[in-house]
């Protein structure tokens, strides 16, 4: 079972290694594959879950297979 204080962490780990922000800046479309995930994750140094995680939360993207 997660915590608010688990979610929390989560959250600021999430933003702090991959800023929506800067993903945010990066994306061109509405649109967002998992291939563009996965290069946006290398380019960021961190997992595609972290990225797919912060474009979902914050709405940046729609994700599409």
């Amino acid at each position: 079972m997660n915590t608010e204080r688990q979610k929390r962490n989560r959250a600021f780990a999430a933003e702090f290694l991959a800023p929506a922000d800067a993903i945010r800046k990066r994306l061109t479309a509405g649109e967002v594959s998992q291939e563009d995930i996965d290069d946006l994750a290398g380019d960021m140094g961190v997992s595609p879950f972290v990225v797919e995680h912060q474009i979902v939360n914050h709405r940046l993207a729609e994700v599409v297979e």
